[in-house]
């Protein structure tokens, strides 16, 4: 039940090497146990790197080919399998879908002899020019892409679920609370749903209207182009908790109670609206644990290995029940 610890691990060193922050003592210290106990007794297969197919453009847009890299799933036989569909963090304004690849070689390889098949997807970074919607367009058509070609890849259709963190985890969010009619990209891929059987997010903000601090308001006025002062109605419609509704699918919400950057509130906030609409939602806050699940003092609580046991069990449940 240790098979998605990696997933932790890699996240923290993704947001150490996004942000430029350091961990602290007792934090390498719990990396360095866990690395060894996990990595080097029970990852005995390699990474199998011939079951990669990458570079694979989904989508033509503004001038740029989006692509995404499935790492398939390691069986014998030819059936279609379940995918994780993974958003990388940034800011919505950095990063890439390799970027976090090196940190997470040994996940795909654990997940992959699990038996599932893993998906890392590009999408449009802001800038001047790229505001949303665009970013949660192209997730939503990574996500329709990937139903569109599930044969070609043995993947099940029925069976796919998404995850982020940060930034991602607010896209990831989004494209699973929101219906296929919204955020149309590709006309190719109009009539192909987008749904999901589940969301995971790590520490994603979940109401920009409540983002505050001049750093962090930069950071939303680059996503949305304006301030909320000005441009409010959009900054509602790009916050999940303003999407929730009965045709949500499950959610997964795990966020560190001393996060600075997106305050845990914010995953607060959605999971107690999500369960006074009988939403299936779960949440773990994370006990002295910053953005990226980095401890602030002492060990995280529940551990890494505990949120790993949570976290494979949700997938293989929600993969288990859907009909």
């Amino acid at each position: 039940m240790k098979r998605i610890l990696i997933f932790i691990i890699s996240i923290v060193f993704t947001m150490v090497f996004i942000s430029g922050c350091s961990m602290n003592k007792a934090t390498l210290k719990e990396v360095a146990k866990y690395k060894k106990e996990i990595l080097l007794k029970n990852n005995q297969n390699t990474y199998k790197k011939d079951n990669v197919f990458e570079d694979i453009t989904y989508k033509f847009v503004d001038g740029q080919e989006l692509k995404l890299d499935i790492y398939m799933a390691n069986v014998l036989d030819d059936e279609k399998r379940p995918a994780i569909v993974y958003v990388h963090g940034g800011f919505w304004a950095f990063g890439n879908k390799k970027s976090e690849i090196p940190y997470f070689k040994d996940l795909i390889n654990i997940l992959n002899n699990k038996g599932f098949t893993f998906v890392s997807i590009d999408y449009r970074l802001t800038n001047k020019n790229t505001k949303f919607p665009e970013p949660v367009k192209d997730v939503k058509d990574a996500i329709r892409w990937l139903r569109k070609n599930a044969v070609s890849y043995n993947i099940d259709e029925n069976k796919i679920g998404i995850c982020g963190n940060s930034a991602g985890g607010h896209l990831a969010l989004l494209e699973g609370l929101t219906d296929d009619s919204m955020y149309l990209g590709n006309e190719d891929l109009k009539n192909i749903s987008s749904k999901v059987n589940f969301i995971i997010s790590f520490f994603g903000p979940t109401d920009l209207t409540l983002v505050k601090g001049k750093k962090y308001t930069a950071t939303t006025k680059n996503l949305i182009g304006g301030t909320i002062n000005d441009m409010k109605d959009i900054y509602i419609n790009a916050s999940p908790m303003y999407c929730l509704s009965e045709n949500t699918p499950p959610i997964l919400l795990i966020h560190g109670e001393k996060d600075t950057i997106v305050p845990i509130s914010q995953s607060k906030a959605l999971y107690e609206k999500s369960k006074s609409l009988g939403i299936d939602v779960e949440f773990v806050p994370v006990k002295n644990a910053s953005h990226g699940l980095i401890s602030t003092a002492g060990e995280i609580n529940p551990s890494l290995n505990d949120i790993t046991n949570k976290v494979i069990l949700f997938i293989e449940d929600k993969f288990k029940n859907d009909n």
